[in-house]
């Protein structure tokens, strides 16, 4: 089936500018029809600089009519499973996601350390002491000196519980300054 396909892309679970692809994950085919596409991708990378997402633009181009001959499909999320299908909230656990699935995307987070606590909660988080003990390094831990302060404020109970596992780090020591 992929001989037709040129791109198929993860599913965003939304219909609106960000969907249906989710650029988190993709597969191009090396044609002719996508080295245009990707060089259009590059000539336009300023929108993706200051808009702070290229999922949009993806998704744009794929619709215009100068693109319309690409073969576009979205990927299976029985194998390639996306951010709405692990919920923080709901405590979404990896008995809950299909079991012959080997790609997962952490999106729909506020930020990359909800993107770790959804890897761990489905036992896909790998960088640890236990798991990894050859590569492993307290140090190269993400900080959360660098987590931004509005979100912080609201992560309390997540940064205590993911630095007593060991999965964060906080030079700050909790202390961080709230900026207006």
């Amino acid at each position: 089936r992929f001989r037709n396909m040129d791109i198929q892309m993860s599913v965003d679970g939304t219909m609106g500018l960000r969907g249906p692809g989710n650029s988190g994950f993709f597969i191009v085919r090396s044609n002719c029809k996508m080295k245009l596409f990707m060089n259009t991708m590059v000539s336009l990378i300023g929108l993706i600089m200051t808009g702070r997402s290229d999922q949009m633009l993806w998704n744009t181009l794929l619709q215009e009519k100068q693109f319309r001959m690409i073969n576009f499909e979205t990927l299976s999320t029985q194998h390639f499973i996306s951010g709405f299908q692990v919920n923080i909230a709901h405590k979404t656990k990896r008995h809950n996601l299909p079991q012959d699935h080997f790609i997962v995307h952490a999106s729909w987070t506020t930020d990359q350390w909800d993107k770790i606590e959804k890897f761990y909660n489905i036992e896909h988080w790998y960088f640890t002491e236990e798991k990894c003990p050859k590569w492993y390094n307290f140090s190269v831990l993400p900080d959360l000196a660098e987590r931004k302060w509005h979100i912080r404020d609201k992560t309390q109970e997540q940064e205590q519980k993911f630095k007593q596992l060991g999965l964060f780090r906080d030079s700050t020591n909790g202390v961080y300054e709230k900026h207006s």
